[in-house]
C-alpha cells in the first residue's frame, strides 16, 4: 500500500538576480504611488516655502535678502525631511509653521529697529544667527517636555484657552499673509485708503494692492470649494494657476500680470550662502538687541511648546503611523521633535514640526512607506537649484491665498465652530483672547487665563456659600424624645442658626461667604450657629482665616457659639493651625456629622431651661440617639454587663416597656420571649 504526501512539498525559491530585485522594488513602489511625491513634493512645499521666507522678510530692511532667507528655508525643508526618516513616529516630512514664519519676522522687525544704524548685512547676518539659535532651544526644550511627560500639563489648560490661541493665531496669519499680497502691511493699506479716497490720482495708486488682496481671497475661496472634490484637486489648482500666470505672462510680452504683483527676486545666491551668513554672524556684536533676542526667545519658546504640543495630537489623527506600530505615544513624539529641533538647529536651519499636507494626500493613494525617499531627492534637486523661476512668475496673491486658505481653516474651526458647541459667555472670553493674542500673542496666553479663571469665579458664585439655613425649631435630630421636650425645643429652638454651606472657597469668594455668614447671624440674632461643611470639599487660606476671624467676633462681641459640622480633617487641622497663628485662643466644637451637631444643641437647650419647666417624669426613659445606640441606661445594666447583649434587652422589657407601650398590646409577647 503506498502513501501519498498530503501537502506538497515546498519547491525551494528561486535565486533572483540583483537586477530584478530592483525592479520588482521599483515596480511595487509604483503602484504604491510612492512616486506622486515627486510631483506632490514641489507643487506644495515650494509655495509654502516662499510665501515662510516672504512673511520672514516682511521687514524692508530684509527684502531684498529674500533670495538668501528662502534658501535657508529650503535647507531646512531638505534636512528636516532627511531626519524625519530616522527620528519620529510618523511617515511623514517637515515644514515650518505659518505662526513661525510670522514670529521669526517680528524678530526681524524688531532687530531692523535696534539696528537702524547698521547696514544690511550685519542686521541679515544678527537674524540669521538668531532663528537657528532660537530652534535649537526650542528643540531642547520640547525633548524636555517629552522626556519628563510634562505635556499632560497642557490637557488642563482650558478649551477657552487653546481654541482661542488657535483663533488668534489663525487672525493673525490671515492678516500677515493678506500684507504680502497686497506689498505693504495690511493696516498701512487701509490708513492710506482712507486718507487717499477723495484723491483718485492717489487712490489709483493702492489699486493694485487691493486688487492682489481680493484675489488672494478668490484664490484661498477657489482652493475651498475644490478640495472636496478629490485628492488632488488642491495641488493640481496650485499648479494650474503657476501655469496659468505663466502662459499669459508669455502671451502678454511680460506686460501681464504687472511687476508689481511678483515678490522681487534679485540674483539667486549660492547654496552655501546662508551658511557664510550664519558664520559671520558669530563675530557680530549683540550689546543693542541682547535684551530683545533674550525676551523674544523666551516667548517663542513658550508659545511653539504650547503650539505643538496641542498639534501633536491633531498630527496623531492625520498621518500614518510608522509600520509596526499601533498606536502613538504623544510624549515620545514630542521628544522626537524636540530632537529634530535640535538638529535643525545646530545646522543651521529654521524650527519645524510635522507635516501633515503631503502625508494625508499620500495616504489616500494608499502608498507605501518609500514616499519620503522621493520626497528627499526632489527637496535635493530644488535646494541645489534656486526655485528662480517659480517665485518670478507666480504672483504675491498665489503664495499669500495658500496661507490664507490655513488661516481660515483655523478661524473657522476654533472661532466660529465653536460658538455651537460653548455658551455664550464662554465664547466671549474665547474672542478676547484671540483678541489679545493678535495684539500681543505672549500675553494673549496669560490673558486668556486669567479671563477664564474670573469667569470660573464669577460663575461659581452662583454655586458656593450658605445652600440652606434654618433653626433648632424647625430641624431636629435623629434622637427620640418625648412630647414635651418637643415642645420646649420648638419653643426655645429658634436662637440656634443652622447653615448648610456648598462649594469650593477659595480668594475673594471665601471672605464673600464668611460675610453672608456673618450678615445672616447678624439679621436672626443667634445665639449658636451650626456650620455645616459636609459639600465644602475646601478652603483656601484666605477662607480659613477669614473663618477664624468670624469664630472670634462672634465670641467675642455677640457671645454666639459656633459649631462645626462635617468638616474634613484637613480643614480641621487648618483652622487649628490659623489660630494658633493669629494667636487666638479658640476651642474648636467639631462635629463628624450635622446630626451629632444638633443633639448636642437639644441638650443644651433642654439643660439649660428652668426647673419648672422641665418635664417631669416618673421613671427615666432610655433613648436612642443618632447612631441608633442607647442612651441613659439605668445602672440595673451593669449587674447584668456579663450578659451577651450587655441586659440592654431586658432593661428595655423590664424597665423601659410600659412607657413605650402604653396599652399594653405588646406584654403577652413578652411573656412568651421571657
Amino acid at each position: 500500500m503506498s502513501s501519498q504526501l498530503l501537502l506538497p512539498l515546498a519547491e525551494p525559491p528561486l535565486k533572483q538576480s540583483t537586477l530584478s530585485t530592483w525592479t520588482r522594488s521599483l515596480f511595487d513602489a509604483a503602484h504604491r504611488s510612492d512616486w506622486l511625491a515627486v510631483i506632490l513634493g514641489p507643487a506644495i512645499s515650494v509655495p509654502f516655502a516662499t510665501c515662510y521666507a516672504a512673511l520672514v522678510c516682511s521687514d524692508p530692511s530684509l527684502r531684498n535678502h529674500f533670495p538668501m532667507v528662502l534658501q535657508q528655508v529650503m535647507w531646512t525643508q531638505l534636512l528636516g525631511s532627511v531626519i524625519a526618516l530616522f527620528v519620529g513616529q510618523f511617515v511623514t516630512t517637515t515644514n515650518l509653521d505659518p505662526l513661525t514664519a510670522i514670529l521669526f519676522g517680528q524678530l526681524a522687525r524688531k532687530v531692523a529697529r535696534l539696528e537702524m544704524h547698521e547696514n544690511q548685512e550685519t542686521i541679515l547676518s544678527n537674524v540669521m544667527l538668531l532663528m537657528p539659535f532660537v530652534s535649537l532651544c526650542l528643540g531642547v526644550v520640547l525633548y524636555i517636555v517629552g522626556k519628563l511627560k510634562l505635556a499632560m500639563m497642557l490637557r488642563f489648560i482650558p478649551y477657552t484657552v487653546v481654541a482661542g490661541f488657535l483663533a488668534g493665531s489663525g487672525i493673525l496669519i490671515l492678516q500677515e499673509s493678506l500684507s504680502l499680497a497686497a506689498g505693504i502691511e495690511l493696516w498701512d493699506l487701509v490708513r492710506q485708503s482712507l486718507v487717499s479716497f477723495t484723491d483718485l490720482a492717489g487712490a489709483s495708486n493702492l489699486a493694485s494692492s487691493w486688487v492682489q488682496v481680493m484675489l488672494a481671497i478668490l484664490f484661498s475661496a477657489l482652493l475651498e470649494f475644490v478640495r472636496e472634490w478629490h485628492m488632488f484637486s488642491t495641488p493640481l489648482v496650485m499648479v494650474g494657476a503657476v501655469g496659468l500666470s505663466i502662459a499669459l505672462e508669455k502671451l502678454s510680452s511680460g506686460s501681464l500680470p504687472p511687476r508689481s504683483w511678483f515678490l522681487p527676486f534679485p540674483e539667486p545666491v549660492d547654496w552655501w550662502a546662508p551658511f557664510e551668513q550664519v558664520r559671520d554672524g558669530f563675530h557680530q556684536s549683540y550689546e543693542k538687541t541682547a535684551v530683545a533676542d533674550m525676551e523674544f526667545m523666551g516667548s517663542f519658546v513658550v508659545i511653539m511648546t504650547v503650539s505643538w504640543s496641542i498639534n501633536t495630537l491633531a498630527v496623531a489623527k492625520l498621518v500614518p503611523l510608522r509600520p509596526g506600530l499601533e498606536r502613538c505615544d504623544e510624549q515620545e513624539e514630542i521628544r522626537d521633535l524636540g530632537v529634530t529641533n535640535i538638529l535643525l538647529g545646530s545646522c543651521g536651519g529654521l524650527c519645524s514640526m510635522q507635516s501633515f499636507k503631503i502625508p494625508m494626500i499620500m495616504r489616500c493613494v494608499r502608498s507605501g512607506p518609500n514616499w519620503p525617499y522621493f520626497n528627499v531627492m526632489m527637496n535635493i534637486l530644488l535646494f541645489l537649484c534656486s526655485p528662480r523661476s517659480i517665485v518670478q512668475s507666480v504672483p504675491r496673491f498665489l503664495f499669500a491665498g495658500t496661507v490664507v486658505r490655513l488661516a481660515c481653516d483655523l478661524i473657522n474651526e476654533w472661532l466660529l465652530d465653536a460658538r455651537r458647541r460653548v455658551s455664550a459667555e464662554e465664547w466671549l472670553v474665547l474672542l478676547a483672547t484671540a483678541i489679545a493674542v493678535v495684539i500681543n500673542v505672549t500675553l494673549g496666553i496669560l490673558f486668556g487665563l486669567f479671563c477664564t479663571l474670573a469667569w470660573f469665579a464669577f460663575e461659581y458664585t452662583n454655586v458656593t456659600g450658605v445652600a440652606h439655613e434654618s433653626t433648632l425649631s424647625e430641624s431636629r435630630s435623629r434622637v427620640e424624645r418625648s412630647e414635651n421636650e418637643h415642645k420646649l425645643l420648638q419653643e426655645h429652638g429658634g436662637s440656634t442658626l443652622i447653615l448648610w454651606l456648598n462649594g469650593y472657597f477659595f480668594f475673594g469668594l471665601a471672605c464673600q461667604v464668611i460675610e453672608q455668614i456673618r450678615e445672616t447671624i447678624k439679621g436672626r440674632k443667634a445665639s449658636a450657629v451650626i456650620l455645616d461643611f459636609s459639600n465644602v470639599p475646601a478652603i483656601d487660606a484666605s477662607g480659613v482665616c477669614a473663618l477664624v476671624e468670624l469664630v472670634q467676633e462672634l465670641r467675642d462681641h455677640r457671645m454666639v457659639r459656633v459649631i462645626f459640622s462635617g468638616m474634613a480633617r484637613r480643614l480641621t487641622k487648618s483652622l487649628e493651625t490659623a489660630a494658633q497663628h493669629q494667636q487666638v485662643d479658640l476651642v474648636l466644637e467639631m462635629f463628624l456629622d450635622l446630626d451629632k451637631a444638633v443633639e448636642c444643641c437639644e441638650e443644651t437647650i433642654l439643660k439649660g431651661l428652668p426647673m419648672q419647666k422641665k418635664p417631669s417624669f416618673g421613671k427615666r426613659i432610655s433613648k436612642i440617639d443618632s447612631l441608633n445606640c442607647i442612651s441613659d441606661v439605668a445602672p440595673v445594666l451593669l449587674e447584668r454587663s456579663n450578659e451577651p447583649d450587655g441586659g440592654i434587652w431586658h432593661h428595655l422589657l423590664e424597665n423601659e416597656l410600659k412607657y413605650l407601650d402604653p396599652g399594653q398590646s405588646s406584654f403577652p409577647k413578652r411573656a412568651r420571649i421571657q
